[in-house]
């Protein structure tokens, strides 16, 4: 077989890699000695992932020596700084065959920083394309011409080169403007004596500078015991301040809530924030042999703010319960050292970080969020000497001793058990507990396969005068992890609102392996299927006709909705090649088709039909950003829109202005200076291209902060104003108020006290409104409060008027209590269905309204004492087609194929005509175009 040599493609080297030809790729770059460097990779891990993503490496090979030894004192990276990794990214036109090594390929790469992905400036390769963007003529000179289509095409433009003096005395030359519109070949022909190292291609003007986000970093020892001559402390960077590109700043702190000790009296599972790591010894450095200690910082801090809105700064201090680590015994994991079959197996220790049991966030209230955890403690290594260590989970609560347990399981770890939302005198607000269900699915014992799911989690809402608990429960009833049924337990103290839903799945373990798919969910009363069925749906796949047929592709195609327990109303939908709806039809056989672009495969057209013609919706998008430039609505009226070059909306031309006009919708974007801020130009006058503008000025993490319109009064402006507190949430709020200078006069920082007109805001602990205060400057005319007792609501308005709100487990209304001035308490009662429709309202006086409804959730039957008993009927999409009321007088609705109403008749679809509507003339589909009222009916 002829060996393979020179230049590939990717796909060129994938067909090698299918054929066994090439088996591996060199990715390289150049060191400071024009030696190659980098890493070796199975080919087809290559081409599947490397050549598009590149991979990572460790800087300081861009500081050895010839003998690969680290040469100190460079800035870029040394021992006493610390190391890490750049970014090597493939150039794929440097992909070639490495001929002189056995079925192998190379590609050279360029080396970027690994945060700002920009190049690194002291890789060779760097420097070396900084000192050839240039061109040269050691003649006379010569000349490029730019040509559309052909090398005798239209000219656009011509750079002129000057001799230089030299093949290699290079200079830079322009060429500011091609003129071109719309897609061409341009063709580049040369004349004279020249030579070309480089081309750069920019847009005609200069793009707008977009802020850069800014990223700092702090060097933190990653050694503990580093206190010895010739020991690195190991210094790596951890991210310590964040510097949005609307000037709003992130900053973490780091530290140890539980410090590591210099020598520990054991190393199995550390209580502190270190690990052990054994070091084989270096004949050079006798202090460095044994066991090391690594540092393990946390995150102790994380604050929010910016320097010129005036909000006040978020803050989030987290505690941590003792740390743990667990005996390192992945099986995957390499023996070093030679480890031998007997304890100390230096390889394998207690270094594998499990975290904090209970991890405190206290936020700049005062009020915590306590986090408890899974840590996959039990069933641990006891000791070197080996022996099972055990451990379980220790609620808030104390210890609980209920089915499931909460055994520290290792296929648990990393899942929250508890979590409690706690006042700042740490009294409870609210708490959830999870319990989870874990299947041993492969292998055994603490390395087998566990499959683990939630098995049923409890809220309760806890108050001064009641506490409430609902729950939710899981079942898996078949072999592939599905919920079979969710059981909704509402109130556990009544057990009359449980409720339950249950699915069954449909399967495919050979065609596209598909097990994730319903066929059909049924709504239950009770915690199981012997309640009273209340709502069901059929699902069907892949244009199959019968219920539970097996799926090919898993494209839902039928859809049946029950209104009783036997007969439903189908929909379908049809599908293209890639998957994509393109027919929907709804129970009353009507369709909406979407068609797609062939190419960029967004959607270009929604068509629906009314009596057979069309009302069609096409689209234009723009793929680099995936937004929609032009909508052409069913009456050919068009909207365009344009975009930076950033994909930021930037003008909208609506149906009313033509687009070689002015545009209806103008907007800019100014983010060089703080606050930022967006402005929005409005058209008003076409013919003096008149436009009335507005401003919205943003915080540094783009919250609303003002907003600015002109005023009616000649050098004045009204403007809304924000504030937020140290939770993030609107702290003032202001009415609109006036203030001197123009619009774009300059963002003006509210002084509170001077407004007229502006709400404050307090939350409570779960950051529900609690007090909402009308103020004027520093006065406050009136407010209105609301205090949270778990599912019990008590509001006082402005007056002093209060009314309370009971609400169930689902949140729902079930009474109102509101209070006259003298105190007396009056009463309206409210109950639902197990859909949540509203089925019963009990006045103070115990009148009582029931409505009935069907399993489709459609209301089929109202008693009220003042009205009488009602009845409705509907069409399959669930249209009002009759309505019969308490005289028995009927009337009947019919509807267009868009499910608009255009008759109204006495009693049936031949009574007497009560009303109709016509819509859709001529240019105005859509609209209502006339409706006439019959007298005498």
């Amino acid at each position: 077989m002829t060996a393979i040599k020179g230049m590939l493609t990717v796909e060129e080297l994938a067909g090698q890699v299918q054929s066994g030809a090439i088996d591996t790729v060199l990715v390289v770059f150049t060191d400071h000695y024009g030696r190659f460097m980098g890493k070796r990779f199975d080919a087809e891990f290559f081409v599947d992932d490397i050549a598009g993503q590149g991979t990572h490496s460790c800087n300081y090979l861009l500081t050895v020596d010839m003998e690969m030894e680290p040469v100190p004192g460079y800035a870029f990276a040394s021992w006493e700084r610390g190391y890490g990794d750049f970014h090597l990214v493939p150039d794929l036109s440097t992909l070639r065959v490495a001929s002189w090594l056995d079925k192998t390929a190379l590609v050279v790469c360029d080396v970027e920083n690994e945060r700002a992905h920009k190049l690194v400036e002291q890789a060779p390769r760097t420097i070396l394309r900084k000192q050839i963007d240039r061109v040269a003529s050691p003649s006379s000179g010569g000349k490029i011409d730019f040509r559309l289509d052909s090398t005798g095409g239209t000219l656009v433009g011509t750079v002129n080169v000057p001799n230089t003096g030299g093949w290699q005395n290079w200079t830079s030359v322009e060429l500011t403007s091609l003129n071109i519109t719309g897609v061409h070949d341009l063709y580049l022909v040369f004349s004279g004596g020249l030579n070309v190292n480089w081309f750069r291609f920019r847009p005609s003007s200069a793009l707008p500078g977009l802020p850069e986000v800014k990223y700092e970093h702090k060097m933190l020892a990653n050694r503990r015991n580093y206190d010895v001559t010739g020991v690195s402390p190991m210094y790596m960077s951890r991210l310590m301040t964040v510097t949005t590109e609307l000037g709003g700043q992130v900053v973490f702190t780091y530290g140890q809530s539980h410090a590591c000790p210099s020598s520990p009296s054991s190393n199995i599972r550390l209580p502190y924030d270190c690990f052990p790591a054994w070091d084989p010894g270096d004949p050079n450095i006798s202090t460095d042999d044994g066991w090391v200690l690594w540092n393990k910082w946390k995150v102790i801090q994380l604050q929010k703010s910016d320097s010129f809105s005036g909000n006040d700064a978020e803050s989030y201090t987290y505690s941590y319960s003792t740390p743990t680590w667990h005996y390192s015994d992945e099986p995957t994991l390499p023996d070093i050292n030679g480890c031998p079959t007997d304890d100390p197996c230096f390889s394998r220790h207690w270094n594998d970080f499990r975290g904090s049991e209970v991890v405190t966030v206290t936020d700049g209230s005062g009020a915590k969020s306590e986090h408890r955890f899974f840590r996959g403690m039990d069933d641990d290594r006891l000791g070197t000497g080996g022996g099972v260590y055990d451990a379980s989970i220790v609620l808030s609560s104390g210890t609980y001793t209920g089915t499931p347990s909460f055994e520290d399981k290792n296929w648990w770890r990393g899942r929250e058990v508890e979590t409690r939302r706690l006042k700042s005198d740490n009294s409870q607000v609210h708490r959830t507990v999870n319990w989870y269900m874990g299947t041993l699915t492969a292998g055994s014992g603490i390395s087998g396969a566990y499959f683990s799911g939630p098995q049923r989690t409890e809220q309760t809402w806890y108050g001064e005068l009641i506490n409430k608990t609902t729950a939710t429960g899981y079942e898996y009833g078949d072999s592939y992890g599905n919920v079979t049924r969710q059981i909704l337990y509402g109130d556990l103290s009544d057990n009359n609102d449980n409720r339950n839903i249950q699915r069954s799945y449909v399967y495919s373990t050979t065609v596209g392996y598909l097990v994730d798919r319903p066929q059909w969910e049924k709504l239950w009363t009770g915690t199981d299927s012997n309640g009273t069925l209340q709502a069901r749906t059929d699902y069907l796949y892949d244009n199959t006709l019968t219920l539970g047929a097996t799926p090919t592709k898993g494209n839902l195609t039928e859809s049946r909705r029950y209104h009783t327990a036997t007969n439903y109303y189908p929909s379908y939908t049809g599908y293209d090649g890639y998957g994509r709806p393109t027919v929907l039809t709804d129970a009353r056989s009507k369709q909406t088709v979407t068609a797609y672009h062939s190419f960029y495969g967004y959607v270009s057209s929604v068509t629906r039909f009314i009596n057979s013609v069309s009302h069609v919706t096409s689209y234009v998008s723009d793929p680099k950003w995936g937004v929609v430039t032009q909508t052409t609505d069913p009456n050919n009226k068009v909207t365009t829109l344009q975009y930076d070059s950033y994909g930021r909306l930037e003008k909208v031309w609506l149906p009313t202005e033509p687009t070689n006009g002015v545009a209806s919708l103008v907007y800019s974007y100014t983010l060089t200076s703080y606050p930022a801020y967006v402005q929005s130009s409005t058209l008003q006058v076409r013919s003096s291209a008149t436009y009335l503008q507005s401003r919205e000025y943003v915080d540094g993490f783009g919250r609303s902060l003002q907003s600015e319109r002109p005023s009616v009064t000649s050098g004045y402006r009204v403007v809304s104003s924000q504030k937020y507190n140290n939770l993030g949430q609107v702290a003032y709020s202001s009415a609109p108020y006036q203030l001197t200078g123009n619009l774009g006069a300059a963002y003006a920082p509210p002084n509170w006290d001077s407004v007229a007109n502006y709400h404050q805001y307090l939350y409570e602990e779960m950051g529900r409104l609690f007090v909402d205060y009308t103020r004027s400057g520093s006065s406050t005319p009136w407010y209105e409060y609301t205090f949270y007792d778990a599912w019990w609501h008590r509001h006082y308005d402005p007056n002093d008027n209060r009314t309370d709100t009971y609400v169930d487990a689902f949140g729902q209304p079930v009474q109102v209590t509101e209070f006259n001035s003298g105190g007396a308490a009056y009463n309206t009662a409210y109950a639902y269905d197990k859909q949540g429709n509203l089925t019963r309202t009990t006045d103070q006086l115990g009148n009582t309204t029931w409505i009935t409804y069907n399993l489709a959730g459609w209301k089929t039957a109202m008693t009220d004492p003042d009205m009488g008993t009602w009845s409705y009927n509907y069409d399959a999409v669930g249209n009002l087609q009759t309505q019969t009321d308490a005289r028995n007088q009927t009337l009947y609705f019919k509807y267009d194929d868009l499910n608009r109403t255009v008759e109204k008749r006495q009693t049936n679809a031949s009574g007497t005509l009560i009303a109709d509507y016509t819509f859709d003339a001529t240019g105005q589909k859509g609209l209502l175009s006339k409706s006439r009222a019959y007298s005498g009916a």
